[in-house]
């Protein structure tokens, strides 16, 4: 692990408990895995915005964000499912990590 890393999480406050776990675990065991790449500072932001649609269906919007010293890395993905948007976001993110620390 890091010596400093943050998890946050904005708008997800009005899903139901169940997706709020499941949310914390993945961006958890994300985190961890971006620890290998960053060493020190690392914050992981996930944003996550609705849409409703016609017959009462959400559309989740899910950015996910890096922030550590010289890396400022995001992902934004959207889907009708929440945790696949979120899932597809975190890989995402995890990919353009390891190729930014590569090129470096």
């Amino acid at each position: 692990m890091p010596e400093k890393w943050e998890l946050q999480f904005v708008g997800l406050s009005r899903e139901d408990e169940i997706d709020q776990s499941a949310a914390e675990t993945a961006a958890g065991k994300t985190a961890e895995k971006l620890s290998g790449f960053i060493s020190n500072n690392l914050k992981l932001t996930v944003h996550v915005k609705t849409s409703s649609h016609t017959a009462g269906r959400k559309k989740y919007r899910v950015t996910a964000r890096v922030n550590s010293p010289g890396v400022f890395l995001e992902a934004k993905e959207e889907g009708w499912i929440f945790m696949q948007a979120l899932d597809r976001a975190l890989k995402v993110l995890l990919a353009e990590v390891k190729k930014k620390i590569r090129k470096n």
